[in-house]
C-alpha cells in the first residue's frame, strides 16, 4: 500500500502547487465557477485517496484508478483542448511562463503514475488473510 500513499501524497501537493501557480503567477482573468468547481473536486478525490490508501482500505486501488485517470482527463480537459465550455480554461490561449505548464505536466504524470499503481493493486487480487 505505500506506493499508493506516496503517489497520492505527490498527487495531492501538485494539484496544491497547481492551485498556487493559478492564484499567484498566472495572469489575473475572471473563470467559471465551473473551472473552480472542477478543480475543488479533483482536490478533493485527491485527499480522499491519500486517506484511504493510508487507512490501507481495499478500495484504494480502484478509487487510484478513478482518482488518477481522472484528474490526468480533468487536466487535459480543462487546460489543453481549446475552448470548449464553462469549465474550460485553454493553457495555449494565455501568455502562461513555465512554471504554469510545469504545474499542469507534473500533476497529470503523477495522476497518471497513481492510476497505473491502481491498476496493478486491482490486476493482482486481494491481500491473503
Amino acid at each position: 500500500m505505500r506506493p499508493l500513499v506516496g503517489a497520492s501524497l505527490l498527487l495531492l501537493v501538485l494539484l496544491v502547487g497547481h492551485d498556487l501557480d493559478h492564484a499567484f503567477n498566472q495572469p489575473s482573468r475572471d473563470l467559471d465557477a465551473a473551472v473552480s468547481a472542477v478543480g475543488i473536486v479533483g482536490l478533493v478525490s485527491a485527499g480522499v485517496m491519500l486517506a484511504l490508501a493510508l487507512a490501507r482500505r481495499p478500495e484504494a486501488g480502484l478509487a487510484a484508478v478513478a482518482v488518477g485517470f481522472g484528474t490526468v482527463l480533468g487536466l487535459v480537459a480543462v487546460h489543453l483542448v481549446p475552448e470548449w465550455g464553462a469549465a474550460s480554461d485553454p493553457y495555449p490561449d494565455l501568455d502562461l511562463n513555465a512554471l504554469s505548464w510545469l504545474l499542469v505536466a507534473l500533476p497529470m504524470a503523477a495522476a497518471a503514475w497513481l492510476g497505473a499503481l491502481g491498476l496493478r493493486k486491482l490486476r493482482a487480487g486481494p491481500l491473503p488473510n
